[in-house]
């Protein structure tokens, strides 16, 4: 895997330049304009922002994830958002679901013709307020490309360097940012990357992941330089 791009550092930054992404990416941030308007129609309640959802990404809960080891599965156990792929919506008015969910789908489609992953990992959107907390995801270890769009850029990414243990914050920017990274296993303990999120304005993140093996690898590497070509 040394020849990937994705190892130069733990997490890495690409300069979207592609005009179809560019353009795929436009339709997001209308979709996810659209849906906020309606965010509190979908989830009624919003009580679980009251509820310390920062303490998700404090030092504190990093702290006590990380000494469970692989007694914590991988996945983030605590969210604030709407996972848009699998429709987790806490609502009653199903028509509105529906018309939400058929808009994703249709666009989503599209970003997945130009990208070709093995699959979409996430599809978050938080409102402001919302967080992802930290976790490693290291039951779904591979080739990661996200996308983040941040309404104001007043949110974040933090990530615990594997190798080194800095705890490293990369602000979110007004609009969109492209970030890449390699998921490692349990096995693979210099790879194991814990991250989480937080944001105080609308926030939307599309995760893509390939196969951790040399193929996978080779087709996240000729997908990075597929976005960065104008």
């Amino acid at each position: 895997m040394s020849y990937l791009p994705f190892l130069k550092n733990c997490v890495n930054h690409a300069v979207i330049r592609n005009p179809e992404v560019i353009k795929c990416l436009a339709e997001f941030e209308t979709f996810v304009k659209e849906v906020s308007k309606s965010y509190n129609q979908l989830v009624p309640s919003l009580s679980q922002l009251e509820n310390g959802e920062k303490e998700g990404v404090s030092d504190e809960y990093l702290e006590k994830i990380m000494y469970r080891g692989r007694a914590h599965e991988g996945y983030p156990e605590k969210a604030c958002g709407v996972d848009l792929q699998f429709g987790h919506w806490k609502t009653e008015n199903l028509d509105l679901w529906i018309d939400v969910e058929a808009k994703y789908q249709e666009v989503e489609k599209k970003m997945v013709e130009i990208i070709a992953p093995h699959n979409t990992a996430l599809s978050l959107l938080y409102p402001p307020g919302g967080s992802i907390a930290w976790h490693n995801n290291a039951n779904a270890h591979g080739y990661n490309i996200i996308f983040t769009w941040s309404e104001k850029g007043q949110g974040y990414w933090k990530h615990v360097d594997p190798i080194t243990k800095e705890r490293v914050t990369i602000p979110d920017v007004p609009g969109w940012q492209c970030k890449y990274s390699y998921y490692g296993s349990y096995d693979e303990p210099d790879k194991v990357l814990y991250h989480c999120a937080y944001t105080d304005c609308w926030r939307m993140t599309l995760g893509f992941m390939f196969m951790p093996d040399e193929s996978g690898g080779k087709m996240a590497e000729m997908t990075l330089e597929e976005i960065e070509t104008a």
